[in-house]
């Protein structure tokens, strides 16, 4: 294979999530039952995929926003810069500020 084929991208957004935040029941819409989003669970993807519970996501292999999910009710807040829709979701880069109901 020619030198100039191969090639390596990274990807990285490191974020913090505030250790201020309350708890949260987190609801996907189609699975059965919900978890307890916590501060020390990370992203609500990290949250999600400890729970058991799949959603959406390549973006940990460069698919950038394939983790988007919409928000049926609740709030969450990104750990950075999201000009999408107000009921749209980044999973990787989001945490809930009120309880969630998310549709995959």
């Amino acid at each position: 294979m020619p030198h100039f084929d191969v090639f390596a991208e990274a990807f990285s957004a490191a974020t913090t999530v505030p250790a201020h935040l309350e708890p949260r029941t987190i609801t996907v819409a189609g699975t059965p039952g919900s978890f307890v989003w916590t501060p020390a669970a990370g992203t609500l993807l990290d949250a999600a995929l400890a729970a058991g519970i799949g959603l959406p996501s390549g973006c940990r292999v460069g698919q950038c926003e394939s983790c988007i999910v919409r928000v049926l009710s609740g709030e969450c807040a990104h750990l950075v810069a999201f000009e999408g829709e107000a009921d749209r979701c980044l999973t990787c880069q989001a945490v809930p500020v009120t309880d969630l109901v998310l549709a995959p």
